[in-house]
């Protein structure tokens, strides 16, 4: 039990960022699901919001990775819209927080993915191809909490289909939104 209470201890902001949901008209939950616009959408509208992320992962699926001659699959492959680091506040070790995931194929890997992909270089700058085929460039190295995380996140990238993908069919992702002032229980 405390193990799973630990989770997520590492963000000093955990108590103001919510995951949103959706159910239909007979109280069926989506499972986590949620349109592709939704965060924009209440970032826009709700006075309380200070920012909101979309992500869509591979799961607790291995994902092809490579760069140069190096092949690894790999687990914790997310999809992530520009915002993910004004949500989540994980720490780099290298690259601009700012600015990392501005570029439509930018990635951003953590320091264990870096180490199996480059060992001692520098990746910034570099191509990586995920999925066999999906080419982004390395933006930046995330540093891992030293604590349990419910989300397992080795490689962030922008996908270059976002546009394309941007629509209210599109129940592929799991949106998460920032508020000002946390809720209070009861209130």
């Amino acid at each position: 039990m405390n193990y799973e209470l630990s989770y997520d201890k590492w963000n000093p902001e955990l108590e103001k960022i919510y995951k949103l949901g959706l159910e239909d008209k007979d109280g069926i939950a989506w499972n986590g699901a949620t349109p592709e616009p939704l965060g924009r959408l209440i970032a826009g509208k709700y006075s309380n919001a200070e920012a909101a992320t979309r992500m869509g992962g591979a799961g607790d699926y291995e994902i092809l990775v490579a760069a140069n001659d190096k092949k690894i699959y790999q687990k914790g492959i997310t999809e992530v819209d520009s915002l993910f680091f004004k949500v989540f506040p994980y720490q780099l070790s290298s690259g601009n927080i700012n600015t990392v995931l501005n570029a439509p194929n930018a990635a951003v890997i953590t320091e264990a993915v870096k180490e199996k992909l480059f060992g001692h270089e520098d990746p910034i700058g570099k191509t990586i191809k995920l999925y066999g085929r999906l080419e982004v460039v390395v933006t930046g190295v995330m540093q891992s909490p030293d604590q349990p995380s419910a989300l397992n996140m080795q490689v962030l990238f922008r996908s270059p289909y976002e546009k394309s993908n941007s629509h209210w069919q599109n129940f592929s992702y799991q949106t998460f939104i920032k508020v000002k002032r946390p809720f209070l229980p009861g209130a």
